[in-house]
């Protein structure tokens, strides 16, 4: 064990250099003068430092990384059958992928932390740990089927061969590196041959690496691990080795599956499986939790059922056992029982009445108020109901219960035999009816409403669009064919549109006191650019309708967050989009080019702005909708806005220059104009930076885009919302 410790040290003093310092717990091979990772420490001058002893959360990163490590490995091992002997490939697998997985704050990973380097995860994805791969055994140039065999892909191998030189576990047991590797794929199995090939290879494979035959062959059938080593007296007497109680008093605590199933809710809940499944047996019973080869129990519980991996043992009603995992049992139980597990019977319909002695006869149905009005009583007592269930049994239930399950049904029973005048029925039967009718009738007005906006009926296919034209006499659809219409995506656009625009009765004007500081004098409308953009001028597309009906306005923020990602120094770019007061685009995303400058930032948000509010004015003209103005866009950055406002204005930065005559131009064209808005109160600014809630909240919440409370947010001690 010394000298495996001692090798990873010096490999890692190999690849990244020698640390500092370094802090271990108190076994013998750490702590011992005389140990060969001492040794090595003494060598290359690290200062070493131990735990406590007793003390396990002096180091409790490692622990809790040796322990998350584990488990992956446990769950690797069970989902894709891997051999137990594979653990050593397996565990340093899963440790090389958790380097490369950011687990700091600042979203680094330990790999970059270390050594400073940006790792390089290329050989790992190609292939996942145990995938069936093809290798190539020809040195030669000769890729053909007789030269490959089957594998299994063990790892990635750093020290021999070159690039993209793996570990495969061929059908000998014996591991081996090779460059020339393929995915063994669908297609290929979907050969008999190769199927036939692949099913013997497992079979060998899983034979030759059995536990079992790695035992000692003798008349007592002692297992290796079972005999007793004597130390090697080159690496000293262990001495010095700490006893239990001076390493920290370590327990091992045994695990007890009776303490593990006797408080899962899920144990003798009944469920209902499908009808064609389990030739009819449908009705199951979870027994008890499903176990490994070791007896530990299979899957982790967690509080969302969608990620509850435990697996269970369910018996059918047959005899037969299966088995199931948590999040198919919770949906079955959440569908067919109660929170307690018990079984919910669906009512098929009611049979037959009865009432006793208990029930109020006609004649004394009624109270009578101070006025002389009679109020029917309110009562159920003393009725029963026969009542067939889906699963073809029957039991007499109390009307009570029946009134609670199923009103609508037991009202029209009522109804039909005559039973509406009688205490039970008359205070609630007719108005359980009259409900039902009223909602019908308010289902059929809502079905109305959502297939036409503002009095017009909406076409959702090319097909129903040229149905309307006939009808209505015109071609105001059809001018719009179906290849231009598949090009363009216009009446999918169309229909999401009519959704937003649906938020306001009347196309009224986008800037009401919702939206911040809209100023018309804002604007330079007496720019002049003929001068610089002689032939500028927004292109219509072509076979554009002719526009109809009232004349909207749009409205854009934008904003960026200048070298916002701390490891690349790209900016982020936030930008929203108004036809009306109905928000139609809410865009961010990272910019593709690091700028020196807040102002580049800003000029390419600026231009992505641009091309968003080309492609919308096409859309919007195609469906006939008059654009009243060119449409309005804030920006917090002065510099920004005086250079697209202003003809006169120069650009000082000339690798700008390319955004800044596309938003020029764009400009002189009509398509839009820019004006100053405030940081505070621009609302593309949550779109591009972490603000703590209550800024958030009052940029957003006035446009209907943040609908979250605050008494469901928790904040962390800065007082930032932590989602």
């Amino acid at each position: 064990m010394s000298t495996s410790a001692r090798d990873s040290l010096n490999a890692f003093i190999e690849d990244v250099g020698a640390p500092e310092g370094i802090k271990t717990d108190s076994a013998a091979e750490f702590t011992g003068r005389n140990s060969e990772f001492a040794k090595l420490c003494r060598k290359r001058s690290i200062r070493q430092t131990f735990q406590e002893a007793g003390r396990s959360n002096q180091i409790p990163r490692v622990d809790v990384q040796i322990r998350e490590l584990w488990k992956r490995w446990q769950h690797l091992m069970i989902t894709k059958k891997v051999p137990r002997r594979m653990w050593c490939y397996g565990l340093k697998y899963l440790a090389e992928l958790s380097q490369f997985i950011p687990q700091r704050a600042d979203k680094r990973t330990g790999y970059e932390v270390v050594t400073g380097r940006t790792p390089d995860i290329s050989e790992y994805c190609d292939f996942a740990f145990w995938d069936l791969v093809w290798y190539h055994t020809c040195t030669a140039a000769n890729m053909g089927k007789d030269s490959r065999a089957l594998g299994r892909w063990s790892g990635v191998l750093h020290r021999v061969g070159s690039d993209m030189c793996y570990w495969i576990m061929p059908v000998s047991g014996q591991m081996i590196s090779e460059t020339t590797v393929q995915h063994v794929t669908r297609f290929d199995l979907e050969n008999a041959e190769i199927a036939a090939a692949v099913d013997e290879f497992n079979s060998a494979l899983t034979t030759r690496l059995d536990d079992t035959n790695f035992w000692i062959s003798n008349d007592h059938g002692v297992y290796i691990d079972d005999f007793d080593v004597q130390p090697d007296a080159a690496y000293g007497d262990e001495a010095d080795t700490p006893t239990t109680d001076e390493y920290g008093g370590v327990e091992y605590e045994e695990v007890n599956d009776a303490d593990i199933d006797s408080y899962d809710k899920f144990l003798g809940a009944k469920i209902r499986l499908s009808n064609d499944s389990n030739n009819g047996a449908n009705m199951a019973t979870v027994v008890a939790r499903a176990t490994d080869y070791a007896g530990r129990p299979i899957g982790k519980a967690h509080s969302n059922p969608l990620l509850d991996g435990r697996l269970y043992e369910v018996e059918l009603d047959d005899g037969t056992t299966d088995r199931y995992f948590a999040n198919q049992i919770a949906e079955n139980i959440w569908a067919q029982v109660d929170t307690e597990g018990r079984q919910v019977l669906v009512m098929q319909e009611i049979c037959d009445h009865r009432k006793n002695e208990r029930a109020i006869p006609i004649a004394d149905g009624y109270t009578i108020k101070r006025n002389g009005e009679k109020v029917p009583k309110i009562t159920t007592d003393g009725w029963e109901l026969l009542v067939e269930f889906k699963d073809g049994t029957t039991e007499w239930v109390k009307l009570k219960d029946v009134k609670d399950s199923n009103p609508i049904e037991l009202a029209e029973y009522a109804i039909a035999n005559q039973l509406q005048e009688e205490p039970a029925f008359k205070w609630w039967a007719e108005k359980a009816l009259r409900r039902r009718d009223r909602a019908v009738f308010k289902a059929k007005s809502k079905y109305y409403r959502t297939t036409h906006k503002y009095g017009v009926r909406i076409p959702k296919t090319i097909e129903e669009a040229l149905r309307i034209d006939e009808e209505n006499g015109n071609h105001l659809w059809g001018m719009q064919s179906e290849k231009r219409c598949q090009r363009y995506g216009h009446l999918e656009a169309m229909y999401t549109i009519f959704h937003y625009l649906a938020r306001n009765r009347k196309w009224r004007n986008v800037y009401d006191p919702r939206l911040p500081n809209y100023r018309e004098s804002a604007f330079n409308t007496e720019a002049d650019w003929s001068e610089f953009y002689p032939d500028a001028k927004e292109e219509d597309p072509p076979s554009m309708p002719e526009p109809l009906g009232e004349g909207v306005e749009i409205t854009c923020f934008v904003d960026a967050d200048h070298a916002g990602n701390k490891v690349t120094r790209r900016s982020h770019s936030g930008i929203l989009i108004f036809v009306q007061n109905a928000l139609i685009t809410s865009w961010s995303k990272r910019q593709n080019t690091v700028e020196s400058s807040t102002f580049g930032s800003e000029l390419v948000c600026m231009r992505q702005a641009r091309d968003l509010l080309v492609a919308l004015r096409i859309k919007l003209k195609m469906f006939g909708v008059r654009i009243l103005k060119p449409a309005n866009v804030w920006t917090d950055n002065n510099g920004v806005m005086k250079n697209t406002s202003i003809p006169t204005s120069m650009l000082g930065k000339k690798h700008n220059s390319i955004n800044y005559h596309v938003v020029r131009e764009a400009v002189a064209a009509g398509v839009m104009r820019v004006a100053k808005e405030d940081t505070r109160t621009n609302p593309a600014d949550a779109l591009t930076k972490i603000l703590r809630f209550d800024r958030k909240q009052k940029l957003l919440w006035p446009l209907g885009h943040l609908l979250i409370s605050r008494a469901h947010q928790r904040t962390d001690g800065s007082g930032g919302a932590a989602e």
